[in-house]
């Protein structure tokens, strides 16, 4: 059965990534400009992961576990293709 959820959680875990896989660097991320790849714990229980945006990837320290968030789809336009990856930004 189909389940419709809120997009709404909090940061049960996550990680700073400066040395990505080639998508993400293809999207301009480096040891220079990190990003962060998050778990969330879905209001309705489930946990799931995604990018972690909205956040200042450089600066660990000032993201804290526990935090709001919501769903943020990112869009990403290569090769004339759109693709869209799941993420949380906080609230």
């Amino acid at each position: 059965e189909w389940l419709e959820m809120t997009g709404k959680g909090k940061l049960a875990a996550f990680s700073c990534i400066g040395v990505g896989t080639t998508f993400m660097v293809s999207k301009g991320y480096s040891m220079k400009k990190p990003y962060c790849f998050s778990v969330i714990e879905l209001e309705e229980g489930p946990m799931i992961s995604g990018q972690l945006i909205g956040v200042d990837e450089s600066n660990p320290d000032t993201i804290s576990i526990g935090t709001p968030v919501k769903v943020s789809f990112i869009e990403t336009e290569l090769t004339g293709e759109t693709r869209v990856d799941l993420g949380f930004e906080p609230i």
